[in-house]
């Protein structure tokens, strides 16, 4: 007997085989997006590393190893081409997994059309023609470049919630000098430090926090960055690794 739903079966087929199709190129054109942009970080000092490279001693040197480590991981990757510390832990694919959602809260609060810098574009941002050797991806940049957005999803609440006891935005808080990073380019007016919990219902309190700073008030604080990123990348692109290691 002929199977009465043959015809069925086969258009359903067909839809799933599209579909799934359609799935795999979309994954491809992420994966090869995401290849571009590592490939354009290759080499050089990022936002995101900044608050490893400061703050500095009385004597001018950085305070933690970790900073010299990163400049030395610059250092290789100059010469290898090859970038192997991307970080996968579960706090930080918390982070990522929620970004997008904070940023559609962030836009539906405020009414300001903030873009993210990893979906909204063919390329994900990367900003890197303001210092040789150093880059620059914020979360989110609106349509005049004016704004900027730095996205935080703590996964450990307790950080979260001390994000939103903050008043104001300044040099003892986690992250300052990222947001300075993000301040470099000349386009920028302001930068928005956005700490989201996607825990709580939309409306609470301390749902999000949002603390705005201002590129014309934190200038000098810029023009200190400026003036050290522009030595650390020279020093990365000498072959005498010493000088790193005793100047950094």
């Amino acid at each position: 007997m002929e199977n009465p739903f043959k015809d069925f079966e086969a258009e359903s087929e067909r839809i799933t085989d599209e579909a799934m199709g359609e799935a795999s190129i979309y994954e491809v054109r992420e994966r090869e997006r995401e290849e571009r942009w590592k490939a354009k970080r290759i080499g050089k000092i990022t936002s995101s590393k900044l608050d490893s490279l400061f703050p500095l001693d009385k004597t001018g040197h950085m305070k933690t190893k970790a900073g010299l480590d990163y400049l030395l991981e610059i250092k290789h990757q100059i010469d290898t081409g090859v970038d192997e510390n991307f970080a996968s832990a579960p706090a930080m694919r918390w982070g990522i997994e929620h970004e997008a959602e904070a940023l559609s809260y962030y836009r539906k609060v405020t009414g300001i059309n903030m873009l993210s810098c990893s979906n909204d574009f063919d390329d994900i941002v990367f900003i890197d023609n303001i210092i040789d050797g150093f880059g620059d991806s914020p979360d989110g940049i609106t349509e005049d470049r004016k704004g900027r957005a730095e996205i935080k999803c703590p996964y450990n609440a307790a950080n979260h919630l001390r994000n939103c006891a903050l008043v104001a935005y300044h040099d003892k808080c986690d992250y300052w000098y990222q947001i300075l990073g993000h301040l470099i380019d000349p386009e920028s007016e302001w930068c928005d430090f956005i700490s989201y919990d996607p825990r709580y219902p939309d409306g609470h309190v301390n749902k999000m926090k949002v603390i705005r700073v201002w590129r014309k008030d934190v200038m000098v604080n810029i023009d200190a960055v400026v003036e050290r990123l522009v030595r650390w990348t020279e020093l990365v692109k000498s072959d005498d690794i010493n000088l790193i290691i005793e100047e950094a």
